[in-house]
């Protein structure tokens, strides 16, 4: 049982990678290309993204090293300003490489990653480039005078796309299309040897050396560079070397569509100069404009022969700026950005690129390319490059970012008091800007809008309210407000408190004056002091036991002082509803003796 439960695992494992493998499908559509030296390539690749399966960007490699991450053709400075990669939406994965090298001969590699797997397609077969020159092959390889010969225009593979070829003799084109031709030769003691050279058809600028067919004793011309890449307003030199069998007695540089020397142009004036030294001829070409970008010839003149080299291709200059170009266009926080400095085509040289962000520079590289790993705000900004002597024009990274500091304003004067309004505002920071504010309270959704206004505020209001904030990028949530409501109104705290404190001020101002009055007067009277110093220390109140309760209606007093002035006595009467006005005896009399014993002060 165990053992069929673990085939049956198997088998679904199997059939898993197998469905896996036909979804994630890589067409390298050619598996061998050949080409020439110093041309283009593209390398046609497309795939099919797995259904349901996250890819991640698209990348092309050489070679894969076991333990070590390959480097991608973008970031490897052999290929500095070389390869293009296409990443569209139809899954076209084709690798442009340009101005070929014989070192760039490798097999190409493709590959994107998945959540399942982090290298897919490392191993499939990739493309297999092959870069060749053209070379002048003469069989047989001993040549006797006025035997036949034959010339093979050679590569050592064979050309992708089967091209046509083209012959030069002496450097004057020939109408002959083959890639093999066959040429008589003539007794070399009676004329000078004839050279050959041959290109593709379309691809002229990449013809192959001359070649003399019987010896070395032929006109000629070799160019030491095909093509040449410089920048605005610097300097270039343009080289070739030449031999003849004869006496030279003129050479200059010029162009295919003029046949005036250089430095009778009114456009070069002041800015050629020619050096002739051991069969070396260089032009140079001083604060360079884009209209230099054309193709300049080196011809000359013997005693016997006719101006060499008038139809011979000779180098292409291209004069480009600097530009810097952002990967991706649209910068979003968190990504990988890579900014290149381009230039319409390959600098000839090592160039040294110098980066700038907001005028202040950065590091210099070889390679021409600046990345950030993953692009944050603090990356925002105006970027620019420069090779010596020219500096690109400024392009300028605004970072996206989900919205930030998310915060709740509350629009009240004081406290949140029972019957009024209350206006809560959501505020953020965000690129791009807002796109829509929603209101949560209690995590359950209650308006839209940046503004909520709660109108007649009650107890029922109160809780908890928060904002979410949204934009292109993403979207954020503020913390919790928590809204108190009070039932009191703290204005009308606010008035009683007031009112209270008027009025303490009021009697004090008024109590003031009349106290300083009185003690004035007291201090003006003697007597009076005296009088007014006596204080009521016992009161005792005494009646009959049978004696009716007694209404208090008037109080009389009268005073008996004694001849020392140290008692006195308060008789107070208090006459009975009931009982007639009649003389009064001590005995039964209603009245009651109250002692008041006053102390002298």
């Amino acid at each position: 049982m165990v053992l069929r439960t673990s085939l049956v695992l198997v088998v679904l494992i199997w059939s898993l990678e197998v469905a896996v493998l036909q979804s994630q499908k890589v067409n390298n559509e050619q598996k061998k290309i050949c080409v020439l030296k110093g041309s283009s390539v593209d390398l046609p690749c497309s795939y099919r993204d797995p259904s349901g399966v996250t890819v991640t960007p698209t990348n092309w490699y050489t070679r894969w090293d076991s333990g070590a991450d390959a480097v991608d053709l973008s970031q490897n400075p052999k290929y500095t300003g070389r390869v293009e990669y296409r990443r569209d939406e139809n899954s076209d994965c084709t690798l442009t490489i340009k101005n070929l090298r014989r070192t760039d001969s490798a097999e190409y590699l493709f590959r994107f990653n998945t959540e399942w797997d982090d290298s897919w397609g490392k191993d499939i077969p990739g493309t297999i480039l092959t870069v060749t020159d053209l070379q002048v092959e003469v069989t047989p390889a001993v040549v006797r005078k006025g035997q036949w010969v034959t010339l093979t225009c050679s590569t050592t593979c064979f050309l992708t796309g089967n091209p046509s070829y083209i012959w030069y003799k002496n450097g004057l084109h020939l109408s002959v299309v083959t890639k093999i031709t066959t040429v008589p030769e003539v007794d070399v003691k009676s004329y000078p040897s004839n050279s050959y050279s041959c290109a593709v058809k379309d691809q002229e600028d990449l013809h192959s050396p001359v070649v003399c067919v019987m010896g070395g004793h032929c006109n000629r011309v070799n160019y030491s560079k095909r093509k040449i890449c410089a920048l605005i307003g610097s300097s270039v030199d343009i080289s070739c070397t030449y031999y003849s069998h004869y006496t030279i007695k003129s050479q200059l540089w010029f162009i295919p569509q003029q046949s005036k020397e250089l430095h009778l142009d009114p456009e070069y004036a002041d800015r050629v100069t020619n050096y002739t030294e051991s069969r070396l001829s260089t032009l140079r070409i001083m604060k360079l404009r884009q209209s230099d970008s054309v193709e300049y010839r080196f011809r000359f003149k013997t005693e016997k022969w006719y101006y060499w080299g008038e139809d011979f291709p000779g180098t292409i200059l291209t004069v480009t700026d600097l530009q810097v170009k952002v990967t991706p266009t649209v910068v979003t926080e968190g990504q990988r950005v890579t900014l290149t400095c381009s230039t319409t085509c390959p600098l000839t040289g090592d160039p040294s690129y110098i980066w700038y962000k907001n005028g202040q520079s950065l590091t210099s590289s070889q390679t021409g390319y600046f990345d950030l790993d993953q692009a944050s705000i603090e990356d925002a900004g105006n970027y620019s490059c420069s090779v010596s002597p020219l500096q690109s024009s400024v392009v300028t990274i605004e970072v996206r970012y989900k919205p930030k500091n998310v915060t709740i304003f509350v629009n009240s004067h004081g406290d949140i008091v029972e019957g009024r309004s209350v206006t809560l505002t959501c505020s953020s920071d965000a690129n791009p800007p807002m796109v829509k504010y929603t209101w949560y309270k209690e995590n359950v959704t209650i308006s839209k809008g940046e503004n909520y206004t709660i109108m007649n505020i009650c107890s029922e209001h109160s809780g908890g309210y928060y904002c979410e904030a949204q934009n292109e990028v993403g979207l954020a949530n503020s913390t919790t407000y928590m809204v108190p409501v009070f039932n009191q109104s703290p204005f009308k705290k606010s008035v009683i408190v007031i009112i209270t404190i008027v009025g303490l001020t009021l009697t004090f101002l008024l109590v003031l004056p009349v106290s300083l009055w009185l003690c004035k007067r007291k201090t003006s009277n003697p007597s009076s002091i005296v009088q007014d110093s006596l204080h009521y220390a016992n009161i005792q109140f005494s009646r009959p036991k049978n004696q009716e309760e007694v209404q208090y209606s008037t109080v009389q007093s009268s005073q008996i002082q004694n001849q020392d002035g140290e008692v006195e006595y308060s008789i107070l009467r208090f006459p009975s509803p009931s009982a007639a006005p009649r003389a009064q005896s001590p005995e039964d009399s209603s009245a009651i003796y109250s002692t008041v014993n006053k102390a002298r002060t």
